[in-house]
């Protein structure tokens, strides 16, 4: 997949953020793993349906809930580590330009290299 640019925005006035972000899918171990390389996040579950909704439902929730209780420069810092920066086209926005390295994917999760690996975008 080329080279995209993920969104992000965060609302305290809300309590909510939503964005959207790249999914790295693949199995290991018999497990479907989904995994957000710009977040850092990993879901698992039995089928590839259940590791993404335990990713939407529960790691997404959960992430952005424990986010917005800190203190916005904080939350900046953070995600600024994670490569995020302020959108030049959305001013409360947030983007990151990721290229997911395959192989750093595969290297960090102990994977085979003829481990497939799936790439999609996803609205959260």
């Amino acid at each position: 997949m080329k080279e995209i640019e993920e969104t992000l925005s965060i609302s305290y006035t809300h309590k909510r953020g939503k964005g959207i972000l790249r999914l790295v899918e693949f199995q290991d171990n018999g497990h479907y793993i989904v995994y957000v390389p710009s977040l850092n996040l990993s879901a698992y579950g039995n089928t590839f349906d259940e590791a993404f909704q335990m990713m939407s439902d529960v790691v997404i929730e959960d992430f952005f809930e424990n986010l917005l209780e800190r203190p916005e420069k904080i939350v900046y810092d953070h995600l600024s580590n994670l490569g995020w920066h302020k959108s030049s086209t959305d001013s409360q926005g947030l983007s990151n330009s990721v290229h997911v390295d395959t192989e750093g994917i595969l290297k960090n999760f102990n994977l085979s290299a003829d481990t497939k690996i799936r790439e999609t975008l996803v609205e959260v």
